[in-house]
């Protein structure tokens, strides 16, 4: 919005210099502004208008594993609001949905993905149904290396809501009641 509006302004003030209405003082004031203007514009079309996608993962790798921030983006679905919240890759990330209940394929498809992540630093966004919950967690831990960072977002829009980010030894350390809760998993070797 205010990346338009600057715009606006910007195109109005060229006209005057295209005129030559303006000096030359004036003029490399204005040029500056213009690149910060059409930097404004860029990142709103290319993060479109999710800016905290961007920001979070600029500002430090971990950034909501030690700033809560409650704000929250209106229209965006939960798994990318997890996925803007965590932290990790917002540039490139695939959402895989369900993941085989079957253990053998489990281990295999968790492991493909974490190799994924780690050839193409590309988060990797998945779920379970709130009952499976502990049993994925186990295979989580028993499967995927220490230092690959796995973020669990439980209840997503509801007072008990947390989403935290930490590396796979945190999570075998710290065992989450996640059992019958809904959440959405993401991870990412770095």
């Amino acid at each position: 919005m205010i990346a338009t509006i600057l715009f606006g302004y910007l195109c109005k003030t060229w006209l005057l210099v295209i005129q030559a209405k303006v000096s030359d003082s004036h003029l490399k004031g204005l040029r500056v502004a213009s690149g910060f203007i059409i930097g404004l514009l860029l990142i709103q079309i290319l993060f479109g208008g999710l800016m905290a996608g961007m920001r979070a993962g600029l500002l430090h790798p971990h950034f909501p594993a030690f700033v809560h921030c409650p704000d929250r983006p209106d229209d965006v679905s939960q798994s990318r609001y997890c996925e803007m919240s965590s932290g990790l890759s917002g540039q490139c990330f695939t959402f895989h949905g369900y993941l085989p209940v079957d253990k053998p394929k489990l281990v295999t498809k968790l492991k493909e993905m974490e190799k994924d992540s780690f050839k193409n630093n590309c988060a990797q966004i998945f779920m379970e149904t709130p009952y499976r919950n502990q049993q994925l967690m186990q295979v989580i831990n028993s499967s995927l290396h220490d230092e690959t960072f796995l973020t669990v977002a439980c209840d997503i829009n509801s007072t008990s809501e947390f989403i935290k980010t930490k590396k796979v030894s945190y999570w075998k350390q710290h065992n989450e009641n996640l059992h019958k809760r809904p959440c959405i998993y993401i991870i990412q070797k770095k």
